[in-house]
């Protein structure tokens, strides 16, 4: 046996942090390794055995940007905090490594993110009771085989801006057939939930953040700002899993600062 066939450096989490996301919450589709040094932090290395069968650099990059995007995802709902250190940054991916003929590969403009980012051979596999364990864990085996979870872990796992905001909104509507109940049992206010859609539609409020251009249209006289309007996002989500696959999130978790460390997830 060969072993994983591609590994990319990562960065964009703490050593620490990433060292729990790892170790407490393992995956079938997606794996992260280290390399201690005798001085300075370890390098932290992102892969996946669906990368294994891929052989053009840019469909390598595609998928495991889209893997590591779901992974994203899911854990930018881990906390509500707006200092959370999972924040809408990204982590990073960079140094693709061919590990089976031990050679560095180009970086490639990556592939679009497909509707389908596995492979069958993977997917054929035994699932381990160790990887649903968790709700990230049941997230990501969700996303095998169920389109609504898949398109919601790859938009939370972007730069969570008004217009991506906007999108993981259009995706809850399109897939929950009572959405105004939805905000009910959020507990969001339709007074809210209008504040955020005129935010994140006028020009005049969010500029070129904005889902339109200049208009005619008056912006609100408050506009939302947009870690509240994350968190309402991320709170619509969270019910969202939560009523239609039974995903228990625990309560919301509160940092005093940006470094916070992860409990229990």
């Amino acid at each position: 046996m060969k072993g994983y066939h591609y590994r990319f450096a990562i960065r964009g989490y703490s050593h620490p942090l990433l060292f729990d996301l790892s170790a407490h919450n393992p995956s079938p589709d997606l794996a992260f390794m280290n390399e201690e040094y005798d001085s300075g932090a370890p390098q932290f290395f992102f892969t996946s055995a669906h990368l294994d069968e891929l052989s053009e650099p840019a469909q390598v990059w595609g998928r495991a940007r889209q893997l590591l995007d779901m992974f994203h995802g899911i854990y930018v709902l881990a906390s509500l905090s707006p200092n959370s250190p999972f924040g809408s940054a990204r982590p990073v991916l960079y140094n693709l490594y061919d590990l089976w003929a031990d050679k560095g590969l180009d970086s490639e403009t990556p592939d679009e993110p497909s509707k389908h980012p596995y492979t069958a051979t993977v997917l054929a596999e035994p699932v381990h009771p160790v990887y649903s364990s968790g709700p990230m864990s049941q997230a990501l085996l969700l996303a095998r085989t169920e389109p609504d979870v898949l398109t919601l872990l790859t938009q939370l796992g972007q730069e969570l801006d008004l217009r991506t905001l906007y999108a993981i909104v259009d995706t809850l509507r399109h897939y929950e057939s009572d959405f105004d109940g939805l905000l009910q049992t959020a507990g969001i206010s339709n007074a809210k939930y209008k504040l955020f859609t005129r935010t994140a539609d006028n020009f005049g409020a969010s500029g070129l953040l904005a889902r339109h251009g200049p208009s005619n249209n008056q912006p609100p006289a408050n506009p939302m700002p947009l870690s509240e309007a994350q968190y309402l996002v991320k709170l619509l989500s969270r019910q969202y899993l939560t009523d239609h696959h039974g995903i228990q999130f625990p309560e919301p978790i509160v940092y005093e600062d940006a470094g916070g460390m992860l409990e229990d997830f």
